[in-house]
């Protein structure tokens, strides 16, 4: 009986963590500017979104297990091109954030740094990571992810299909 209580739990935590939402505060608002640093380390006052195209929005860290295990399926999104990918590390060295770069090959994700998140975090009321905003080509947020996902499920490409920029 106990461990039916345990399994139960689990399977709630886990199913809650990883969701998304149409519904947020933030959908619909215009994605805020934040002061963010290049890989380079150049601080940048910027607005996330995809400028020509969508962009999804990625909050992470490479402390958060969840996040290093979306990393590569961010990854192939990017290189699909439908999307623009924008990483925004909330570490606390920027150094941790380019070894993982340069470890995992990454080449089409576009990476950003915020320390600690202090921008990010706070912007975007994330209160856990990873955390993934779709913003439109206009960058109005249209979407809210929460929790690690799987970006090539197709319950998640229903919901990137809606919003990608079709070509005549």
């Amino acid at each position: 009986m106990r461990l039916k209580f345990i399994l139960s739990l689990f399977t709630l935590l886990v199913v809650s963590s990883c969701s998304s939402d149409d519904q947020h505060e933030l959908v619909g608002r215009a994605s805020p500017y934040m002061r963010i640093q290049n890989m380079m380390g150049e601080t940048l006052r910027m607005q996330l979104h995809g400028f020509d195209k969508p962009a999804l929005v990625n909050i992470w860290a490479t402390w958060c297990k969840p996040c290093v295990i979306e990393m590569p399926s961010l990854e192939k999104v990017a290189e699909k091109g439908d999307y623009r990918v924008i990483a925004v590390s909330n570490d606390a060295s920027r150094i941790k954030v380019q070894e993982f770069i340069k470890e995992g090959k990454y080449k089409d994700i576009q990476f950003y740094y915020d320390a600690f998140g202090r921008e990010s975090r706070q912007a975007l009321d994330a209160s856990g990571l990873p955390m993934t905003l779709l913003v439109d080509k206009d960058a109005v947020i249209q979407h809210v992810f929460f929790g690690a996902e799987n970006w090539q499920s197709d319950d998640i490409q229903k919901i990137l299909d809606k919003y990608k920029v079709k070509y005549d």
